[in-house]
C-alpha cells in the first residue's frame, strides 16, 4: 500500500501560467531534503505543503517526468529552469483531476510518518473488531514492529478497554461519514476486521472502476483526515507516536527555542559550536514555517518601509530580490535581515510586531 512516486499528471497542479517556478524546488521539498533557499522559494511559491510529501521519489524519474511534460506540451520551460504551465497543461489537468484524485492535507506529511499512522490505523481497526467478538488468535494485519507495539501498548493501557473501543469505533463512523460515500465505501474496503478480509486495490479498482493509484490516495486522504480530526482525541498517543519532527530541521528548531527563552544567537553559536551562517539560517527556517516569529529584533516598521521603498526602484519583484542589488543599495544590510523581510513581504507581515 505504500504510495508510489507521484504522477506525472499530479506535479501539473503545482505549477501556473502567471509566475515561473523551479522544478528542482519541488523535488527537495517533496524529499524533505530542505535548505533555507529551498524553504524560501516553496513559501514564494506557494509549495511549504508539500514538505517530506514523497520521500522516496527518483531525482532521475522527477526530472524525466518534467522533460516529458514540456515536450508534451503541459509545461514550458525558460532558459533560467523555471516553468509555467501553458493554457495546453492547464486545460490537461482540469480534465485530469476531475476523473482522478490528487493527496489532501499534504501539510501533515512534514509533521507525521502517515505510512505509519496508516499502519497503526488499520492494525488498530483490527484489533478492535477482533476484541469486539473476544478473538484472541488471529494473524495482526502487520508485521511492522513499532506499529504493533504502539497499539499493544494503548489497548493495554486502556482501563476500560470496552469504553475505548466503543469511543475509536465512534471517532470512525463520524470520519467516514463525513466523507464523500464513495471514498468512504473504498476505504472501508481495504480495512481488516473479525471474518472480513480487506480488499485489494486491484480488486477495488475493478469494482468501482477507479485507478489502483487513486485507490491509493483516497486512503491517505482519509487516513491523513482521521489524524487531523482526531487530534485530542482517545487515540491521541498513536497520532503523537508518529511525530515526524516538523518542516524544519531539529537543530534549527533547537535554535529557535533557545534563541526565544533568551539565548544570544552569538551564545548558541558557542554551545553547539555552530557557523554564524548556520545559526542564521536556522532562523530564517523557523521564520520561514512559523506564524509567530519575531521579526522586530531585526526588521522594525521604519526599516520595513525603507527597504520596500528600494525595492521598488528596481526592475525585479521584492521575492526575486538579489541581495547583492539590495546591499548597494544600503551597505550596511546584513543577509539575516534582508531575507527576514523579504519573508515578511511574501506572507503580508507588515511591521515586524510579531
Amino acid at each position: 500500500m505504500m504510495r508510489k512516486t507521484m504522477r506525472k499528471e499530479e506535479l501539473l497542479g503545482y505549477f501556473d501560467s502567471e509566475q515561473p517556478k523551479r522544478p528542482s524546488v519541488l523535488r527537495q521539498l517533496l524529499k524533505g531534503k530542505t535548505t533555507s533557499s529551498s524553504l524560501y522559494w516553496g513559501l514564494v511559491y506557494g509549495w511549504l505543503d508539500v514538505i517530506k510529501m514523497d520521500p522516496d521519489l527518483v531525482n532521475e524519474q522527477f526530472k524525466q517526468d518534467i522533460a516529458d511534460l514540456v515536450q508534451a506540451g503541459y509545461l514550458a520551460a525558460n532558459d533560467d529552469h523555471t516553468v509555467y504551465l501553458t493554457e495546453q497543461g492547464r486545460k490537461y489537468y482540469q480534465e485530469w483531476r476531475h476523473v482522478h484524485w490528487p493527496l489532501q492535507r499534504t501539510k501533515l506529511f512534514a509533521d507525521y510518518n502517515i505510512e505509519r499512522w496508516r499502519v497503526i490505523l488499520r492494525l488498530l481497526v483490527q484489533v478492535c473488531s477482533e476484541f469486539s467478538y473476544a478473538n484472541k488468535n488471529y494473524i495482526v494485519v502487520t508485521n511492522d514492529i513499532y506499529a504493533q507495539n504502539q497499539v499493544r501498548r494503548w489497548f493495554s493501557g486502556q482501563s476500560n478497554k470496552q469504553q475505548a473501543v466503543r469511543q475509536f469505533t465512534q471517532l470512525l463512523r463520524v470520519c467516514l461519514a463525513n466523507c464523500n460515500p464513495q471514498e468512504a465505501d473504498v476505504f472501508a474496503n481495504t480495512l481488516i476486521g473479525h471474518q472480513v478480509n480487506g480488499l485489494t486495490n486491484a480488486q477495488i479498482s475493478q469494482a468501482e472502476n477507479i485507478d489502483e493509484d487513486d485507490i491509493t490516495n483516497i486512503v491517505i486522504n482519509i487516513t491523513n483526515r482521521c489524524l487531523q480530526e482526531w487530534q485530542g482525541s482517545v487515540v491521541q498517543p498513536l497520532i503523537t507516536a508518529v511525530g515526524a519532527g516538523g518542516a524544519v530541521p531539529i537543530a534549527a528548531q533547537r535554535t529557535y527555542q533557545e534563541f526565544m527563552q533568551g539565548v544570544p544567537l552569538a551564545k548558541i553559536r558557542q554551545i553547539y559550536h555552530l557557523r554564524q551562517s548556520t545559526v542564521e539560517e536556522h532562523m530564517l527556517d523557523n521564520a520561514i514555517v512559523l506564524d509567530d516569529f519575531p521579526y522586530h529584533h531585526w526588521v522594525s516598521s521604519e526599516l520595513y518601509e525603507q527597504l520596500t521603498g528600494l525595492a521598488f526602484t528596481g526592475k525585479t519583484t521584492i521575492a526575486n530580490w538579489r541581495f547583492r542589488e539590495a546591499q548597494q543599495l544600503m551597505p550596511e544590510l546584513d543577509f539575516i535581515t534582508f531575507r527576514l523581510f523579504q519573508i515578511m513581504y511574501v506572507k503580508g507581515e507588515k511591521d515586524g510586531s510579531h
